[in-house]
């Protein structure tokens, strides 16, 4: 069966010449985060699961850009491979690609994740736009490795001013230090 409908005629713009970023033409992009860890909180060595979306009306899942997320050094990432997908709604074509990055944090303490930005080229009012998801601060507390829970930085004992009395103090040691024995004051 072939079909043959009107004519219809349309106008194509040029990419404006102060576009430098990825061409994405669109009515409507949107960014999302969605953040996962095994237990709801968040441990030094333990995975952190991330995933962004990114969703665009009138577009084509080839056109969308790769979402260029940054990291600190103190994470190691393992990106898996973007899933893609193209569907019809409403007479209008969504296209949506889907990144998942598994973070794991090196040191306990507060983690910055930056700002993520993709521009985009509003058709409706010919300006660029960006979608964004704003940084964000996880809080990382110290895990356990080989099943040993983490042990804190020793503190110093304060010291003494000449008009307090200390008692001597003998510590004998075992190979292990929290096997320790002798004499406390």
């Amino acid at each position: 069966i072939s079909r043959v409908g009107p004519n219809i005629d349309i106008e194509v713009l040029p990419v404006p010449a102060n576009f430098t970023q990825h061409w994405l033409p669109s009515d409507f992009v949107q960014l999302n985060e969605e953040w996962q860890s095994a237990s709801g909180e968040y441990k030094v060595g333990e995975p952190i699961t991330r995933t962004l979306t990114l969703t665009a009306v009138g577009l084509v899942e080839e056109q969308l850009p790769e979402i260029n997320s940054q990291y600190p050094d103190s994470v190691k990432t393992y990106p898996d491979q973007a899933n893609t997908v193209t569907v019809e709604r409403d007479d209008n074509l969504i296209a949506q690609r889907t990144e998942v990055i598994a973070i794991i944090p090196s040191q306990a303490g507060q983690l910055v994740i930056p700002e993520v930005k993709v521009p985009w080229f509003n058709v409706v009012t010919k300006q660029t736009e960006y979608a964004t998801l704003p940084a964000k601060t996880l809080t990382i507390i110290a895990g356990e490795q080989n099943g040993i829970a983490a042990v804190p930085a020793p503190v110093s004992p304060p010291i003494a001013t000449p008009d307090e009395v200390v008692a001597p103090t003998t510590i004998v040691t075992s190979p292990a230090p929290f096997l320790a024995t002798g004499t406390y004051v």
